[in-house]
């Protein structure tokens, strides 16, 4: 079937530079196609099925759709698609739409600012709880880690986790919605629990307050401070948030 479909093709293309094809029915009426090939100069006539070649003419047949070829090459990537943002009711763009996360105020997660903040649908930053701090004036932010029971092995792991530079922020939010939202990233500047040491946390009227203080099981465990640099929040947005 193959050389028989080569042969055609071969003929029509001849038939392109001067020679005549005579066709005898409509191409859309069949699925197999007959044609009588003039075996000198390639001259082609299209015939029906029980029709016999004159002497010198060879009979040849293709389907109307031919044999499938091989898979040509992968083409390159195209490219991409429109990223989903959130808008705020005034529609303006919150930041680009990363997921979406559930709570008594169901909300969305956008990168913004080059960092992953949540929002809820009303509009708000939402906040976390306050970093600790190892000085009275709440000046020196961290992430009080260890283990329990004291495990310095588990300690160490759960420090790992809190990679510096990364997309995620720390969100302290007072009782007092008009105040301004204070936000973490990790610095990388990490530094080892002192006995004796005192902790101080903001409490939700955004005062610096005694939180504890470091004692031997803390140390037993290498609790850690892993450092936190601050930066500028996000800003509330007007409700409701929606992807678009």
């Amino acid at each position: 079937m193959m050389r028989k479909f080569t042969a055609v093709c071969a003929a029509l293309a001849t038939a392109a530079s001067g020679l005549l094809i005579a066709s005898t029915s409509p191409a859309s009426a069949a699925s197999t196609y007959y044609a009588c090939v003039k075996k000198g100069d390639g001259q082609t006539t299209m015939v029906k099925k029980k029709t016999k070649c004159k002497k010198g003419w060879k009979k040849v047949s293709w389907s109307k759709n031919g044999p499938t070829g091989p898979a040509g090459p992968t083409g390159a990537n195209g490219p991409a698609g429109p990223a989903l943002s959130v808008k705020d009711g005034a529609g303006g763009v919150v930041g680009l739409f990363m997921g979406t996360w559930s709570g008594l105020v169901p909300g969305f997660t956008v990168l913004a600012d080059g960092g992953l903040w949540n929002y809820g649908s009303d509009g708000a930053l939402m906040g976390d709880s306050s970093p600790a701090f190892t000085d009275p004036t709440c000046a020196t932010p961290g992430i009080f880690v260890r283990s329990y029971p004291p495990n310095p092995a588990e300690t160490a792991r759960t420090v790992a986790r809190f990679v510096p530079n990364s997309l995620g922020r720390l969100v302290y939010r007072s009782s007092n919605v008009a105040a301004a939202a204070r936000a973490w990233k990790v610095s990388g500047q990490n530094s080892a629990a002192v006995l004796g040491g005192n902790i101080f946390v903001l409490d939700s009227a955004g005062n610096c307050v005694y939180e504890s203080t470091v004692d031997a099981d803390d140390v037993a465990a290498a609790a850690t401070l892993v450092g936190l640099t601050e930066v500028p929040p996000p800003p509330n947005h007007p409700a409701p948030l929606t992807v678009g």
